[in-house]
């Protein structure tokens, strides 16, 4: 999250609620969820826990996946 905090464009990253879930994902995943005022809310998955994370930037949707993948090093 730090290193995502970095790039350029995203405006803050504020964790959110943390939870499980039923299924198994053994490495960390971030995904876009939803567009929110100023953002947008990404689902954070870890082995059998998930927690919502939101993302203000000034990016699109994909300029923040993009910019999602760079800081986890894909």
């Amino acid at each position: 999250m730090e290193r995502l905090c970095k790039q350029d464009g995203i405006i803050t990253v504020t964790p959110g609620v943390i939870g499980r879930a039923k299924g198994h994902c053994p490495s960390l995943q971030l995904r876009v969820s939803v567009p929110i005022r100023g953002g947008f809310k990404v689902i954070a998955r870890h082995g059998k826990t998930v927690q919502e994370v939101f993302i203000l930037a000034e990016l699109e949707k994909e300029q923040l996946e993009n910019a999602i993948s760079i800081a986890m090093g894909k």
